[in-house]
């Protein structure tokens, strides 16, 4: 659960850690993501939680309308596609090309790439290093 709003001693993390001294309690929350992408987040990249307890919210908007739960046959943006099922299940509203979808799995499977992309949209605002020390000439020296 993200705790929009509110400061970070009045987080329920904050409170769960204040009631329980000596457990541990994070806020592990990505603003907007779909349960779909948290799905694949967890699936790829929960190693550290796993045979862990875990709090989990559910927020029933996703299951509000076809747009939300993605069923519907419209294609709907929604955040972080790349962390969801890329062929089965097939999600109706996803659109992808399948260049697209196989660099989503391959990226998601071997490590060294999953890392190049962090580093690419974190300090290349996305861009690939050719592209970014042309637009950027002065900062690479």
């Amino acid at each position: 659960m993200w705790g929009h709003y509110v400061g970070k001693d009045e987080t329920l993390t904050a409170h769960l850690n204040h009631l329980q001294a000596g457990q541990r309690y994070v806020n592990l929350g990505v603003d907007g993501i779909h349960p779909a992408a948290l799905a694949g987040l967890v699936d790829c990249y929960g190693q550290g939680i796993r045979n862990q307890r875990v709090i989990v919210h559910c927020n029933l908007l996703w299951t509000s309308s076809p747009q939300h739960d993605l069923t519907t046959p419209k294609e709907v943006s929604f955040n972080h596609p790349a962390l969801v099922p890329q062929f089965r299940p097939q999600i109706p509203c996803y659109r992808e090309t399948l260049s697209g979808r196989l660099g989503h799995v391959v990226e998601r499977n071997v490590r060294l790439l999953a890392w190049a992309k962090h580093l690419q949209i974190a300090y290349l605002d996305g861009s690939d290093w050719a592209a970014w020390t042309l637009e950027h000439p002065m900062a690479t020296r």
